[in-house]
């Protein structure tokens, strides 16, 4: 049984609520206020309190859902990991309800998920959401209390970063969670990364820490780092959704934005910090470095090139990079993956590029699963061709040869005489040698085509210095000396413009919050300029800009920002032996401890960790009297909506299938398509997640219904570009939705497209 939804416009709209804030008594002041130019009913107003400094900004949007989000610059000058610490013990307890538990209740009470944070290489991000406005409200001061005035107790810091325990083993959550991870293939290139190209600057550091360093750490560190950068005047609060302006301004007037508990007062003749206030010194010196990293299995590895790309101020040339970018690995017949993944021999089996924006923006292009057999593969590919060929050679020559005999024997039988009928048999003759020519044409065409595929000249091992990446400029002066396909950028740009679109439609505060994130993280260093923050909404007129821009424009990119810059080589060699040698260093070190501990030493530190984690007991039943009350259910607005459903084998639908339609308010029709598989035998069920990532990128053929017609079929590459052509996003899972090769017991396959 199949299911099949649609989704298609209708002209309603939400007007968002106009205030004066000239009128509003309050502790903020008004700075500026737009509308969003790409979508409807949306509005952006900054604010300024007046006594800390700190930026408030709000996001008018309609929709029951709310989001607060509160953005501290962050900096990192060592790879103890201080901010991605500090962003855990954040929530252990505030000065008035030193109580971890008591933030995990909260949410409950406010319609809210549970407090969500992350910490980024130049900044921490602590966010709430809630379903309707009242949430918000009640939440957010709390949470405010958190962040501004942490107790960050020892015991905290014990149980949440780092101790040792019992048995001489390294423990605590953030050190458990970086050991789990500082190791893998996607740390480890982020890590060299950002220590060989942003060398000088805050970003080469972990910001996440190290697990040799942060067992380095100790609370009061946690506690300085706090009182440098959690201050008011750096911070900003990003609040989205329908909000009630006055009564929000009114709540907020009621928070105390005082500095950091911890803050130490600078004397007149020390220079106040701000963070990403100085220059991130020039990368010039270009570098190839071959990383051995512990794993599993020795098969595949990863190379990454990068490249400085241009400042975050830089709004035109970041688009016109983004749009270059997706141009090269936005399908299976995008020039990476046919150059480098979608052959007899892949060069990787996956191939991504990236524009990463911080302060200076980072230009990526990684190659993952690159064989570390590739040569011997390669090798024997080509001996197999060659053995190929010389067997289609003796063929042909013996089909030549049976040819030939065989109009000897049938030119001795025929009559002389018979002019007519000789002129005839030429004539058949030289139209079936056109014919046989022909078809030799369309055969060497294939074969061409195909020898074209599979050819590969440069170094065969390709995780030696600059192999790929020779291979990789090689490809982007071919772009440059063939140009592109008539209208293909054209067509690329206004994709660009539609998934904009359809990104401030599907996820309006996301997007949103992504948009302004840069101008929230790197303000102005003079605090009377107030940056534009509109700006970072202009997006369609530079890609209309960008439509204007001739094949010469798209060169000289690429020549300015990825053939003749420096350029930073990664190249990944897993390495079995490494793994087990760490292993084994964990254990002697364990040992060790133990041995110098003794017997007594030990039990000391089993009783100091059960102290600790007496200490972080729950909170007294008095504090429920701090909860708030929960909000009325009234107050969350809803989406209008229209559905209709239409049932098989009926007038309004003749299919087999039901067939739900959805009218709601936007620019795109989407269909869902659902197909029940419990009928799959078991022994066919494991090939599902295969068959899920082939089905949009294989050959395809198309059956006439006509009888005696031949259909049609349609090349693997042609499928994949109307695809990216005509449809914005496309997908398909199992149930309603999946991580790729993970157990499941679903029996529903879902597909899904959206097209404008």
């Amino acid at each position: 049984m199949t299911l099949e939804s649609t989704a298609t416009t209708t002209a309603t709209t939400t007007q968002y609520k106009q205030y004066d804030y000239n009128t509003l008594t309050t502790q903020f002041t008004f700075i500026e206020q737009f509308e969003i130019p790409m979508v409807k009913d949306n509005c952006v107003t900054r604010l300024k309190h007046k006594d800390t400094g700190l930026t408030l900004v709000l996001h008018q949007s309609p929709g029951p859902k709310c989001q607060a989000s509160i953005v501290v610059p962050t900096q990192a000058f060592n790879d103890m990991g201080l901010p991605h610490t500090l962003e855990h013990l954040v929530f252990t307890g505030c000065d008035e309800i030193p109580f971890r538990d008591f933030m995990e209740i909260l949410p409950n009470r406010c319609f809210s998920a549970p407090s969500n944070a992350y910490t980024s290489e130049d900044h921490t991000c602590y966010q709430i959401e809630s379903v309707g406005p009242d949430g918000i409200l009640n939440y957010l001061p709390i949470y405010l209390k958190y962040i501004l005035r942490p107790t960050l107790k020892d015991s905290d810091f014990v149980t949440e970063v780092y101790h040792m325990d019992s048995k001489g083993k390294d423990q605590g959550v953030v050190l458990c969670e970086m050991q789990a991870r500082e190791n893998s293939i996607e740390d480890l290139n982020e890590y060299h990364l950002n220590q060989n190209l942003l060398k000088g600057s805050g970003y080469q550091y972990s910001f996440g820490g190290l697990t040799a360093e942060i067992a380095k750490l100790d609370n009061q560190m946690v506690r300085d780092y706090h009182g440098q950068f959690y201050h008011p005047e750096f911070m900003t609060i990003l609040i989205q959704g329908s909000l009630d302006i006055p009564k929000l301004l009114d709540v907020l007037d009621k928070v105390s934005f005082t500095n950091s508990p911890f803050y130490k007062t600078i004397q007149q003749k020390e220079k106040k910090f701000v963070p990403w206030s100085e220059p991130i010194p020039p990368f010039t010196g270009t570098m190839s470095k071959v990383i051995n990293y512990p794993c599993a299995s020795e098969e595949t590895g990863q190379v990454t090139i990068a490249w400085r790309g241009p400042s975050i101020k830089d709004l035109f040339t970041i688009q016109a990079l983004s749009v270059f970018i997706r141009y090269l690995h936005d399908h299976s017949s995008s020039p990476l993956n046919q150059r480098f993944v979608n052959k007899s021999t892949p060069l990787a089996n996956n191939v991504i590029g990236c524009l990463h924006e911080i302060k200076e923006c980072k230009l990526m292009i990684e190659f993952s699963g690159v064989p570390k057999d590739y040569k011997e593969k390669k090798e024997q590919q080509d001996k197999e061709k060659e053995s190929n060929k010389m067997d289609l050679d003796k063929k042909d020559k013996q089909e030549a040869k049976d040819e030939e005999e065989g109009k000897d024997e049938e030119n001795e039988k025929e009559d002389e005489g018979e002019d007519d009928d000789d002129d005839d048999e030429e004539d058949d003759e030289e139209d079936d040698e056109e014919d046989d020519e022909e078809g030799d044409e369309e055969e060497d065409d294939d074969e061409e085509e195909e020898d074209e595929e599979d050819q590969d000249e440069g170094d065969y091992n390709l995780l030696n210095s600059l192999s790929l990446y020779n291979r990789l400029i090689k490809l982007l002066k071919s772009i440059q000396t063939n140009g592109f396909k008539q209208g293909e950028m054209i067509k690329l740009i206004e994709k660009e413009k539609t998934k904009i679109f359809e990104g401030f439609e599907e996820d309006p505060l996301g997007t949103v919050f992504g948009t302004m994130l840069s101008d929230i993280v790197f303000p102005s260093n003079d605090p009377s300029i107030h940056i534009d923050i509109k700006s970072r909404f202009d997006s369609i007129a530079i890609l209309d800009q960008l439509l204007e821009k001739d094949d010469q424009f798209w060169f000289d990119l690429i020549q300015e920002w990825f053939i003749d810059r420096p350029y930073l080589e990664l190249v990944f060699v897993p390495n079995i032996k490494l793994a087990e040698e760490n292993e084994q260093k964990m254990i002697e070190k364990v040992k060790e401890r133990c041995d110098r501990l003794g017997e007594s030493g030990m039990k000391q530190v089993e009783q100091f960790i059960k102290q600790s984690i007496e200490n972080n007991k729950t909170f007294p039943s008095e504090y429920y009297q701090k909860l708030p009350a929960i909000p009325d259910i009234k107050n969350i607005p809803m989406i209008d909506s229209k559905v209709t459903m239409l049932y098989p084998a009926t007038k309004e639908n003749p299919h087999l299938f039901p067939i739900q339609k959805v009218i709601v308010n936007s620019n795109f029709v989407s269909v869902y398509l659902f197909f029940y598989f419990h009928h799959i035998p078991d022994h066919l069920r494991m090939y599902i997640p295969l068959f899920q990532i082939l089905l949009y990128e294989v050959d395809i053929f198309i059956k006439n219904e006509k009888e005696g017609q031949e259909g049609e079929f349609i090349n693997y590459k042609q499928v994949a570009s109307k695809i990216a052509e005509e449809i914005v996003s496309i997908d398909t899972s199992t149930g309603y939705g999946n991580t790729l090769f993970a157990c499941s017991s679903s029996e529903i396959f879902k597909m899904f497209a959206s097209c404008k």
